[in-house]
């Protein structure tokens, strides 16, 4: 009876770490999103300016702004990697868990007959 309540507890913080999970690795991918989006703008306006008379200045914090943006892109690709790898095992440990809730009630069920 016991285990099987501390099981339950066990699956329910589990299922709120996956949920707290899920909304970070949303925000992650909405920020790389925006990100990339700003990339993709500043590269574009890079092509442009080059096509054209473009002051130097204005290339160089171009150059600057790209650099950064792509550093964060970087540094989220794997803070979003190690989330999702850390959603996997936090699903293998809810599967484990849960098999075990079950054979806890299987054994419970034979145990009152």
């Amino acid at each position: 009876m016991m285990v099987r309540e501390y099981l339950k507890s066990v699956l329910h913080e589990i299922e709120e770490q996956r949920k707290a999970n899920t909304a970070e690795i949303e925000e992650q991918r909405l920020e790389k999103e925006t990100i990339d989006k700003k990339i993709a703008r500043i590269q574009s306006k890079k092509e442009l300016d080059m096509e054209y008379f473009s002051p130097r200045r204005n290339e160089g914090s171009l150059r600057e702004q790209l650099a950064d943006l792509q550093k964060n892109n970087m540094i989220l690709k794997e803070e979003l990697r190690k989330l999702e790898e850390e959603e996997q095992q936090l699903e293998k440990k809810q599967e484990n868990f849960r098999k075990m809730l079950e054979e806890v009630e299987e054994l419970e069920k034979k145990a009152k007959k």
